[in-house]
């Protein structure tokens, strides 16, 4: 059964693009659980907390097809680059934003903002 995966990761750079990819792919699952920790710490409100990381997560949504077809038309390396910086300006605004209890209409902006840039490691993986 692992004998196909074997083969595969023999192939030169198969490994180290692999492991890459697996690490890539940690924040994705990891930012919506961040959300709701930091927000209901800061506000004590876990709805508010549950809205953002749905804008988030909606945010993501709505942003992956749109990568997607940027990608074929562009390639990988072209988009990841501004995605990824776009994604951690907006995180961290959204970070900062939450820790000075700035107004709630900037935490969606910023956390929808974060989400249609998620980079989409696993599309780009395959």
């Amino acid at each position: 059964m692992l004998g196909p995966y074997g083969a595969a990761l023999r192939a030169p750079g198969a490994a180290a693009f692999s492991v890459t990819g697996l690490f890539a792919r940690l924040p994705i699952s990891m930012v919506g659980i961040g959300i709701v920790l930091l927000v209901e710490a800061s506000t004590g409100s876990y709805g508010l907390a549950g809205a953002l990381s749905a804008v988030f997560i909606v945010g993501a949504s709505a942003g992956a097809p749109v990568q997607a077809r940027l990608a074929d038309r562009y390639g990988q390396a072209a988009l990841l680059t501004p995605t990824s910086i776009v994604h951690a300006v907006s995180l961290t605004a959204f970070i900062v934003i939450t820790a000075y209890d700035g107004p709630t209409w900037t935490l969606v902006a910023t956390a929808a903002l974060a989400g249609l840039s998620l980079p989409q490691i696993g599309a780009m993986v395959r």
